[in-house]
């Protein structure tokens, strides 16, 4: 199960610029919560979600598909909202996000990590006997700015991998949200692409 999420990064974001019921096909989950400038609401008994602050709006949803459909179509939802009301807030990066438990055929998450990193190098430099190595990796594709974090899964005590997707867009005040969100399309093809490279030669 994948958590996938678009992020909306900026300034001067209010509850009140947004109904809940706009997103996930409406009809929140018992329990939504507003308190002065934060609010969260969850969707179909929480597999999705909707939170805000001041300086962050993010969309949610658990899935088997990286990026699914349902996400991206509450979040044409909200940049299309944002649009309307680009004069009253500040918006200066999108982010969109894939983070995926995988389980390994053969040996550990921690195991795999290890293998990845100069084992022998680390102990030295640390005079640990037994570290724990942690990959994370950076470039940029499709004008996006991937950061991948790669590591033990910590709800599974280091037997599964966890491997945590990030692709990041700088906005300006010229730029369309809309434009800017078809990444998200780049996005699922390149991180669908990344797992299953890392179960053909890590697992």
């Amino acid at each position: 199960m994948n958590l996938n999420t678009v992020v909306v990064v900026g300034d001067r974001f209010d509850p009140g610029m947004f109904s809940p019921d706009q997103f996930f096909g409406g009809n929140p989950d018992p329990g939504r919560m507003v308190l002065g400038p934060v609010a969260q609401f969850a969707y179909h008994s929480g597999r999705c979600g909707f939170s805000l602050n001041p300086n962050r709006i993010d969309l949610s949803v658990r899935s088997s598909d990286v990026m699914p459909d349902e996400l991206r179509s509450a979040a044409k939802c909200l940049v299309q909202s944002l649009e309307d009301i680009r004069k009253a807030v500040e918006i200066n990066g999108i982010g969109l996000n894939c983070d995926a438990a995988i389980i390994p055929t053969h040996g550990s998450g921690a195991e795999i990590c290890n293998r990845l990193s100069q084992m022998d190098l680390l102990q030295s430099i640390t005079g640990a006997t037994m570290p724990q190595a942690l990959t994370q990796v950076r470039y940029e594709m499709d004008d996006l700015f991937y950061n991948v974090r790669i590591e033990p899964d910590a709800q599974s005590q280091g037997l599964n991998l966890w491997v945590a997707v990030n692709g990041h867009q700088v906005i300006s005040p010229t730029d369309q949200l809309a434009t800017k969100l078809d990444r998200s399309l780049d996005f699922r093809r390149h991180v669908g692409g990344l797992h299953d490279r890392i179960r053909g030669t890590l697992l």
